[in-house]
């Protein structure tokens, strides 16, 4: 018997993986379908609060459903306008800034060629090219125009998400009975909501605080800066790096090379207070990913669903182990995904253990 097992495991193993590869290729060429879905139901998970107020409030469903997808709209629209303008702005004078740009780092250059370090030759030619630079500005445009035209799509699937959410558990129950994995469900939704939340507020606190930052140093571009922190706060271990560049980089254009460092220094403390103490402190121990865990998940949701991808990376990671743990067959890969659990701290040197029950108590 245990022979037959063993050979029914490599097996089932085999099988686990050609699954797994086929899920991730129907993933990557369903992205243009499922990308919209998947967004439009963590919008959901976030608007779905504000939607059970107003319904406390006895606010009909209908109505309570339609305040929030405004409100959402709103601030959308808000922010479209705002990275509109400045992408604009951005695009005329950006090829200045790019001139602006290779004089100072000739002198660089010339400088380190002179101890005959040839950074130049490091660099492609037309990382400098005022046209490639253009284009690029283009490209990302036209990309945010698609992107919007998409968020059609996302609306109308938000809505009715949010039709059905008051009777989607019941519907779960009536089709497979009163299972455990229904009430994970719930469960899933709470800490996904608290993610949610925590990011967003935190992202939006770190965004203005740049952009006040920015202006106050007098550097351009505030308003596309902060909102680059705040779209870049969702995005772990290298949002941070990813938002901070660009500040550095107007700051040393513009002025100097001290304008770029204290740019620099203002982007650290910012990060260090809000998103590695304040976040924390709110989030306490429901991310419960290790930090491995994170950069890899940040890899793989990029490369399956690229930009989306990558800003939902961390609660696609944490509903796959949300939903292991409640499953016998795949709670090692909850296990695996999960922080390793802190030490308990050593007992005191004058203090003797707390002596053992009886065996039959």
């Amino acid at each position: 018997m245990s022979t037959e097992r063993a050979a029914r495991d490599p097996l089932r193993t085999l099988v686990a993986l050609a699954a797994s590869a086929l899920l991730v290729a129907g993933l990557r060429v369903a992205a243009s379908i499922l990308v919209p879905v998947v967004l439009a139901a963590f919008l959901a998970v976030l608007i779905l609060p504000l939607v059970r107020l107003l319904e406390r409030w006895r606010v009909p469903r209908a109505l309570a459903i339609t305040a929030a997808m405004l409100l959402l709209f709103g601030v959308l629209a808000g922010f479209v306008v705002l990275l509109g303008g400045s992408l604009g702005e951005l695009r005329e004078i950006g090829p200045r800034y790019l001139r602006e740009l290779r004089e100072r780092l000739a002198y660089t250059f010339e400088w380190w060629g002179a101890k005959g370090v040839a950074i130049d030759a490091w660099l492609p030619e037309r990382w400098f090219d005022a046209k490639a630079v253009v284009n690029l500005l283009g490209t990302t445009v036209r990309g945010g125009a698609a992107f919007a035209s998409r968020g059609t799509l996302v609306l109308l699937t938000l809505f009715f998400v949010l039709l059905e959410a008051g009777d989607f558990r019941p519907r779960l129950r009536r089709a497979f009975g009163d299972s455990p994995r229904i009430d994970r469900l719930a469960g899933v939704t709470r800490e996904l909501q608290h993610y949610l939340w925590i990011k967003t507020v935190v992202g939006a606190t770190l965004g203005v605080a740049v952009a006040l930052w920015i202006a106050w140093m007098g550097v351009d571009f505030p308003v596309l800066l902060g909102l680059l922190a705040f779209g870049c706060h969702y995005i772990p271990n290298v949002g941070a790096l990813l938002a901070a560049l660009p500040g550095m980089l107007v700051a040393f254009v513009q002025h100097d090379p001290m304008h770029a460092i204290l740019v620099g220094l203002g982007y650290l403390v910012l990060g260090m207070v809000l998103g590695s103490l304040v976040e924390p402190l709110l989030m306490g121990r429901r991310l419960r990913l290790s930090a491995l865990v994170v950069f890899l998940s940040l890899i793989f949701w990029g490369w399956v669903w690229g930009a989306v991808g990558m800003l939902l990376s961390v609660p696609l990671t944490m509903t796959v182990r949300i939903v292991a743990e409640g499953d016998d067959d795949l709670r090692w890969l909850a296990a695996l995904l999960e922080a390793a659990p802190r030490a308990a701290p050593p007992e005191s040197a004058g203090e003797a253990p707390p002596p053992a029950e009886p065996a039959g108590e």
